[in-house]
């Protein structure tokens, strides 16, 4: 056809299909020339009430567009963008670059650009290949993270390796590749990332995807989604990914509790038991994840280790702990935030050691390391208290950030300072760029790992959190001699949990999360670990060590239970006792410590029938505590 015309134009659609052969069909044939329709006839509809998107609808409206035919065809360029420059024997001794071909084609491949408000630019590039998106920085930000012109020119390179020598020296010095030129490529606004709500969430691997819901996973090829997904979603660790015949794990609503939750009575629901709320049968015992979870959730395993048969509570207390810890990981790995479900995960030590110290190795930091191979984190380390005075402290968080993993936290490290974030607008203040906030529907969830129980836990403090608890399975050897040999995952599996995974194990990994994320979709209930002993580390926390101690050996006199105390005497002993520590405490602060002390035992303090129909116990100005230890 060159050889009958001078020129080949395409007039292609401006629909999705007709961008995408339009650019198949310029890049195989360079030299046509593209007639591009403008963007604004998409703003009227054909008869049939669809957008316009070809000639014949750009006819029918050019006098609404202001804008005629022969204009848009004078200014159609092809995508070959590299012309030579001859010298007077006729051969090439350099070549020229036509900006606006240039620009197009990297725009056939994929090139553009995307709003970005966590850079000084207001803008990022990206480079979309099918349905994936890669997101490339207009400049390089971190060490070994390209910017748009180191991206583009170890693309035009490659396309190049195989031209002359000449062209490939015009494209190593051209200013083309600066970033001011390519700011030039269109902005792309209409690009559909939803890729999870409420009921249902992608997860993508190198060729397909799984469309998990609360019901059902459904498997299909990536590129027939028709949503886009960004390049660093796509799982990589898996070379064959293939959905499980029988689930790894089901947990479900026991038959009783069902019918409970039926009902949507919310007094019912909150009385019936924890431990007799769920089932959880595991249909592959040999999956080491799994079985690592399940050994942090065994509270009574040294009575199993001595041959001790475990009571049915005691059974399904662990159940419940495993339970919720799977809950837990669906619940982060799960993109979509609910306003009724802005919960931070805590994760702890379930039991103290026989010497009162929690000294960790019990699995909590590795439990929840498994999330960054579902979703990107953002890690803050805890050990630092003062790391909450930081004002960049959430530099480098941005909206792809699904986590935000304050890990091993100090005792002292004011929790409460995260509070807000966790239930609202999260603003980023980073040392490159200006401050931005992220919004509550976009902003990361947060986890919560500690050696210690949580200080002054409130009603605010509570409702904000989702607790999990690990058991001692996993510890070290001491000095104390408490445990005589360390325990580790890798001392009893042999190998390094994730870093030394096999393809079929990386494959049950992603069949867990599924799952993991299908169970939190399913119940709709926060499911807690047993509390009891959380709530006592708690209450052991709030009362202080020495005062613990002191309200101990008071009370081993059992004759000042069940009897009236002279507060004033009680308090004055306290302090006579350990005067360093009671230097600021006022006489309310010690009342508040002695009530949390009764329930920290399961006593009464100052019972209904020792009160009288009053608020205290008062006779001749003098007030009296009554400790009833019956119950």
């Amino acid at each position: 056809m060159k050889l009958l015309s001078r020129d080949i134009y395409l007039i292609p659609d401006i629909d999705k299909t007709g961008i995408k052969q339009a650019n198949k069909f310029g890049l195989k044939f360079l030299s046509v020339k593209i007639i591009r329709l403008p963007e604004k006839l998409k703003e009227f509809k054909d008869f049939r009430g669809n957008k316009c998107k070809d000639i014949t609808d750009f006819l029918q409206h050019e006098d609404k567009l202001k804008l005629n035919f022969e204009i848009i065809k004078q200014n159609a360029v092809p995508l070959k963008f590299w012309f030579p420059i001859f010298d007077s024997e006729k051969k090439i001794k350099n070549y020229n670059i036509n900006t606006v071909s240039f620009l197009n084609f990297l725009q056939a491949h994929g090139y553009t650009r995307i709003n970005d408000e966590t850079n000084e630019y207001g803008y990022s590039y990206a480079r979309i290949i099918g349905n994936i998106v890669e997101k490339i920085l207009p400049k390089s930000k971190n060490k070994g993270v390209a910017g748009i012109k180191a991206h583009v020119k170890d693309f035009i390179n490659e396309y190049f390796s195989y031209k002359s020598s000449t062209l490939r020296n015009k494209m190593f010095k051209t200013k083309e590749t600066d970033e001011n030129v390519l700011s030039n490529l269109p902005l792309k606004t209409d690009l559909d990332f939803k890729t999870f709500d409420n009921d249902f969430m992608y997860l993508t691997f190198s060729d397909i995807a799984w469309k998990v819901t609360k019901d059902e996973i459904i498997e299909s090829k990536i590129n027939y989604i028709d949503k886009y997904i960004w390049k660093s979603d796509i799982k990589k660790e898996c070379k064959y990914v293939r959905k499980a015949k029988v689930p790894i794990f089901e947990i479900n609503y026991t038959p009783e509790f069902e019918k409970i939750v039926e009902t949507n009575n919310r007094t019912k629901i909150d009385n019936f038991p924890d431990i007799d709320r769920y089932t959880i049968k595991i249909n592959d015992p040999n999956f080491i994840f799994l079985t690592f979870l399940k050994n942090t959730s065994k509270i009574y395993w040294q009575k199993e280790k001595q041959g001790i048969a475990l009571s049915e509570i005691e059974k399904k207390e662990q159940s419940l702990h495993l339970i919720n810890k799977i809950f837990s990981l669906g619940y982060l790995a799960s993109r979509h935030k609910n306003p009724d479900k802005a919960w931070a995960v805590f994760a702890m030590d379930a039991v103290d050691n026989i010497s009162g110290k929690s000294n960790g190795g019990t699995g909590k930091s590795l439990c929840y390391k498994s999330l960054i191979y579902i979703n990107k984190i953002f890690d803050i380390q805890g050990r630092n208290p003062e790391k909450t005075k930081d004002r960049f402290i959430f530099d480098g968080v941005d909206e792809h950030t699904f986590t935000i993993n304050i890990n091993d936290a100090d005792k002292y490290l004011k929790f409460d300072f995260f509070f807000p974030y966790i239930t609202d607008t999260l603003r980023v203040e980073s040392k490159n760029t200006s401050a931005f906030n992220i919004p509550f529907s976009k902003s990361a969830k947060f986890i919560f790992s500690s050696n210690f129980a949580l200080r002054n836990v409130d009603t605010s403090t509570k409702r904000r959190l989702l607790y999990t608890a690990f058991s001692d399975y996993y510890h070290e050897k001491d000095d104390e001699n408490i445990y005589s040999e360390t325990m580790s995952p890798g001392k009893e599996f042999g190998k390094k949990l994730f870093d030394d995974f096999t393809d079929e194990e990386w494959n049950k990994f992603y069949n867990f999360f599924a799952l993991a994320i299908q169970t939190f979709m399913k119940i709709d209930i926060r499911i807690e670990p047993p509390m009891e002993n959380i709530i006592k580390k708690n209450l052991k926390i709030e009362i202080g060590e020495n005062y613990f101690d002191w309200f101990v050996e008071y009370f081993n006199d059992t004759k000042k239970l069940n009897t009236e105390i002279v507060r004033k005497d009680m308090f004055d002993l306290l302090k006579s006792d350990v005067p360093q520590s009671t230097i600021f405490l006022t006489s309310q602060s010690f009342k508040k410590k002695l009530q949390a002390f009764c329930r920290y035992k399961n006593w009464i303090f100052n019972p209904a029938e020792a009160l009288k129909n009053n608020t205290q116990i008062i006779r001749n100005s003098i007030e009296y505590f009554y400790i009833s230890a019956n119950k």
